[in-house]
């Protein structure tokens, strides 16, 4: 083992005590300085219930690394939506008669004109929903090929990708 000098050890004292403010400041000085600047913390974001303004919010990735984004939809809808099950135009009549009863009193408003998609979102006790959020066609390619036959948790993320003009559901398939 190596042995210091005097000076080698008081200069080894004073950066072990630099060291240690600097991580004290870190500790207590940065996250008042965070909490000042105006920024929630991500658990305390309002939900925009809107998945349609949660996309305009996205910047689409510019590299073909990125096979999809996760949205958690906890955060678009709120914390008290559970379920959500997508109603789009192009699935089959009976699968979208069985939805529309789920929406109960909102089935009017939904209009599969093929302007918009729709999700059906349900609270936790509910077997019906308690509210409808449309998804213009124009911004997300909501189904796809997909038919969705249940309701899914809110808890499951939600992938989606930017295909250069329109986000599309699930992840980039090459």
């Amino acid at each position: 083992m190596q042995k210091l000098t005097a000076s080698q050890k008081g200069w080894t004292a004073i950066v072990i005590a630099l060291w240690v403010i600097v991580l004290a400041a870190l500790i207590f000085v940065m996250p008042s300085l965070s909490a000042a600047s105006g920024q929630k913390a991500l658990g305390e974001a309002e939900a925009s219930g809107s998945l349609a303004t949660t996309l305009a919010e996205m910047q689409p990735p510019t590299n073909d690394a990125v096979a999809a984004e996760i949205i958690d939809l906890r955060y678009v809808y709120g914390q008290e939506i559970q379920g959500f099950v997508p109603v789009c135009n192009n699935e089959p009549e009976q699968l979208v008669d069985m939805k529309l009863q789920a929406a109960g009193d909102l089935a009017d408003q939904i209009k599969l004109d093929g302007s918009n998609n729709y999700i059906l979102l349900f609270d936790d006790s509910s077997e019906q929903a308690v509210a409808v959020d449309a998804v213009p066609a124009n911004v997300m390619d909501l189904c796809g090929d997909n038919y969705f036959q249940e309701i899914f948790s809110t808890e499951q993320g939600f992938p989606v990708h930017y295909d250069g003009s329109m986000w599309r559901f699930g992840p980039r398939i090459q």
